[in-house]
């Protein structure tokens, strides 16, 4: 079903980036709202969404971005992944990467204090192979 080729390499990074973007926002925009109640918590000048095309720009610009980051995982999946990394197996463990990304990234600063930034951005580099790797292990690589 998802065997490897370019169409299943960018739904599975599709998968991965609206995993990872959907744990981040939690993280950063729900979770802080829901606490406060208060909208300027995430958003500094709410009023400026009010008016259309500021809306339609943002809109635009995070589509564009997020359209760009499916791309390049795409290329990077099809080009440097083999066939192991495909079929709906691989789906669930690329889902499981982008949400443990994500909150692997986020971890650091929620644990470290403010003056650890060595610290915090080390971790913050390495969580993309800790992600990977606790994924691999969470689901196993397909053995046909």
């Amino acid at each position: 079903m998802l065997e490897k080729n370019k169409k299943s390499a960018i739904l599975l990074s599709a998968i991965t980036v609206l995993s990872f973007s959907t744990v981040n926002a939690i993280g950063n925009i729900l979770i802080p709202y829901l606490t406060t109640g208060n909208l300027q918590v995430v958003i500094a000048h709410p009023e400026n969404l009010r008016q259309p095309s500021n809306l339609i720009a943002l809109i635009l610009i995070l589509g564009s971005l997020l359209l760009a980051l499916v791309l390049i995982g795409a290329y990077w999946l099809d080009r440097f992944f083999g066939e192991k990394y495909f079929g709906v197996r691989g789906a669930f463990r690329w889902a499981l990467f982008g949400a443990l990304f994500a909150l692997f990234m986020m971890a650091p600063q929620w644990i470290l204090p403010d003056t650890w930034r060595l610290a915090t951005n080390l971790l913050k580099f390495l969580s993309v192979f800790l992600a990977f790797f606790t994924a691999r292990k969470l689901i196993p690589l397909q053995t046909s």
